[in-house]
């Protein structure tokens, strides 16, 4: 039990997912400063920096295709491992974006280039969108991907040590909820309806349990006279445990709708990316022959 909670937490608080954040805070501090400050005044699309800027995001933007080569070339699957390839992608899908706004000084030209820039924008904005979805049946950002079993295993787990208590207070049973209806394959719109439904139902149970549980502990510990140190470790840990049962639970109840939207989105994604080389390699020929 305490190697699962051990790591839960080394997954929300993981030096990659510190980095991660750091990255994207730096990023959007970036973008806001750009958007504020009236880089027209300073930076031309056409020479100098900001043509340098163009060229550097437009090859950031041709080298992220590298990791889709990656992952169906034979070849290239000797080429070290497929989750620093991810990175590299992932990172260059924020960087590439940042060199053209800053390119174009976050401002609009001509037909083509603005053709181009909304394609990137819409190829980002897909990014992102993808990286969510991602994360929601992976093992962290970069991790492997988790399966029903593993989670479930999880959350065997999670209540495991909190039957102790039921046992002394059957009524905390009612805060623990059954897995029996989360192996079906709902329609789209049931999924979507059956997240929010379990999402407000679990943190509203959370937070009964959480009292129940503080009600439960208070008389263990008068009964066993615990000190007040004991029992708030104690009462903690219980609610950890709850919690952990709680975050996995919703992660069951969303888990085969994330891997739909996922394959959806990755069907959506690619030719939307294509497009954005396409729009691009236009741009850069049209600023160069007219």
């Amino acid at each position: 039990m305490a190697s699962v909670l051990a790591n839960n937490v080394t997954e929300r608080f993981s030096l990659g997912n510190f980095i991660s954040l750091g990255f994207g805070v730096i990023s959007i501090l970036l973008i806001a400063w750009g958007w504020n400050v009236g880089l027209e005044n300073y930076i031309s699309p056409e020479f100098g920096i900001g043509y340098a800027l163009g060229i550097t995001g437009g090859i950031m933007m041709l080298v992220m295709l590298l990791y889709s080569l990656r992952k169906r070339i034979p070849v290239m699957r000797r080429w070290g491992k497929i989750k620093y390839w991810f990175q590299m992608h992932m990172m260059l899908g924020v960087l590439g974006p940042l060199c053209i706004l800053y390119h174009c000084a976050f401002s609009l030209g001509s037909m083509n280039s603005n053709i181009a820039l909304y394609s990137m924008l819409l190829v980002a904005g897909s990014g992102l969108i993808g990286r969510y979805i991602y994360r929601q049946i992976h093992k962290g950002l970069y991790g492997e991907k988790e399966s029903l079993k593993e989670l479930k295993e999880q959350i065997v787990s999670s209540s495991s040590e909190l039957d102790i208590l039921f046992s002394r207070f059957t009524r905390l049973q009612g805060f623990i909820f059954r897995l029996d209806d989360l192996d079906e394959h709902p329609s789209l719109l049931t999924s979507f309806s059956l997240l929010i439904k379990n999402s407000v139902r679990t943190r509203l149970a959370y937070y009964q349990g959480g009292k129940a549980l503080n009600r439960a502990v208070d008389i263990i510990a008068s009964k066993e006279e615990w000190g007040k140190k004991k029992k708030q470790q104690y009462s903690k840990k219980t609610k950890r445990l709850l919690l952990n049962y709680y975050q996995t639970y919703r992660k069951i109840n969303s888990f085969h709708l994330y891997e739909r939207l996922f394959s959806i989105w990755h069907v959506l994604h690619i030719p939307l990316f294509i497009m954005m080389i396409l729009t691009g390699f236009v741009h850069v020929y049209a600023v160069h022959v007219y």
